[in-house]
């Protein structure tokens, strides 16, 4: 799908929204939030001294989401307000994601702006997304794996399907539920082409 401008108004609401929802929740503070203080751990043993080191209080796999805040530790140093600000642009990427996926499901820009919507102010998004937990920047790569598999599906297109690999392999790096990507992959592919 090419973007155009149908698109733009509604991809530009869902960064207001996003904005306005932040400016609410008001996510800084540096604080942990629930488990985050074993995870700001791993991205600071990262950060400082190149090594990844798990704290034994954590269950996800964690490898792309502590790489993924090291990233933002480099401009911010290594806090709690710089990690939300990572996953708080990874929920707005998954937002973002949802709206092309359904766009690319032929849902009209309206109902695609109402799901991506409805996923940012999701409790859950809200409150995980303002702390550095696994489950929102899971979800995000989850979601975008899924937009680009999708697009690969529906063109043939080795580099789209590249694409959403890589990233699924990611959306597995931050969580052990990432393997439900290809599972749902296969599947669709099995509904859409048969054993051929």
């Amino acid at each position: 799908m090419v973007a155009n401008r149908s698109n733009a108004y509604p991809l530009l609401l869902i960064v207001q929204a996003w904005a306005a929802v932040l400016l609410l929740i008001n996510p800084l503070g540096n604080f942990p939030v629930v488990d985050d203080w074993a995870y700001l751990k791993s991205v600071k043993a990262l950060a400082e001294h190149g090594a990844l080191v798990y704290s034994n209080w954590t269950a996800p796999n964690l490898i792309s989401q502590v790489a993924w805040g090291t990233l933002f530790a480099f401009p911010f140093g290594v806090s709690y307000t710089g990690l939300r600000f990572s996953t708080e642009v990874l929920a707005l990427a998954g937002a973002g994601a949802l709206y092309w996926t359904l766009r690319e499901s032929r849902c009209p820009p309206g109902i695609a702006l109402l799901g991506a919507l409805l996923f940012l102010i999701n409790p859950l998004v809200c409150v995980m997304s303002a702390s550095f937990m696994s489950d929102s920047p899971y979800t995000s790569m989850q979601i975008i794996a899924m937009l680009w598999l999708f697009r690969g599906l529906k063109s043939g297109s080795r580099p789209k399907f590249w694409l959403g690999w890589s990233v699924a392999v990611l959306a597995l790096l931050c969580r052990q539920t990432g393997m439900a990507i290809p599972i749902g992959f296969g599947a669709a592919k099995l509904a859409r082409s048969g054993f051929a």
